[in-house]
């Protein structure tokens, strides 16, 4: 029996899945497939080409109108499973989803689309050990990055680290989630912060939640003695 499943061209390291939740993107390049953006329908097409020329849609003369419209009705159907997301940035359409089936379906949109499929790889894999002369107290953990954050944020990482039993952030991360008046600091995560953890389902759980501000993850181990 035939595989449906895509070809996947390349590999992606990364510290957490697109969007935090997909684990494959197929991604392809289609002339005028920004027009689709202003269309709730593909019967909106003609119209939206028809209108004058912005400096980005000033030529359509070379385009092909037929997978813009497939595209459409492709997005209509798949949109509200919720089983997927797309960004457009010019001619080039990028589709996240953990269904492989539902991206290689792609494909009928027309015979001229190359697609690229991507899978991520190795986000829950463990960038090195850090070893004690005793016991360590917890078997992981799980840096911040120095990135932006907004006051929602800040109050999801802290909920969750009040409402976990199973989580034991570092004292300055501690600090700076519970001690700190709301102030510039508060805009950033820092890089020093941590949260240990026992049960290496918390990472995919972490990751899931607030993927975009942890970083690097490492095991914790006693030092082996030299015989």
């Amino acid at each position: 029996m035939k595989s449906t499943k895509p070809i996947i061209n390349k590999y992606e390291e990364r510290d957490h899945y697109y969007y935090n939740k997909f684990k494959y993107r197929a991604k392809f390049h289609l002339k005028g497939i920004r027009a689709s953006i202003f269309c709730d329908d593909k019967i909106e097409l003609p119209n939206r080409l028809d209108r004058p020329r912005s400096k980005f849609f000033k030529d359509w003369s070379e385009i092909n109108i037929q997978p813009i419209e497939n595209w459409i009705d492709w997005r209509n159907t798949n949109k509200p499973t919720k089983l997927m997301a797309y960004r457009i940035e010019g001619n080039s359409v990028s589709v996240f989803s953990n269904d492989l089936t539902l991206l290689e379906s792609l494909k009928t949109l027309g015979q001229e689309i190359s697609i690229e499929y991507t899978e991520v790889r190795n986000v829950l894999t463990y960038v090195g050990t850090k070893t004690f002369i005793r016991e360590p107290k917890h078997k992981f953990r799980i840096y911040l990055k120095a990135v932006k954050v907004d006051l929602n944020v800040l109050d999801n990482l802290r909920s969750m680290v009040d409402s976990s039993q199973s989580l034991y952030p570092s004292q300055a991360f501690k600090h700076w989630l519970t001690v700190m008046p709301r102030t510039w600091r508060h805009k950033y995560t820092n890089a020093s912060h941590f949260i240990d953890y026992d049960d290496e389902g918390m990472l995919t759980y972490l990751l899931i939640m607030h993927g975009n501000v942890f970083g690097k993850k490492i095991k914790l181990e006693k030092r082996q003695q030299a015989e």
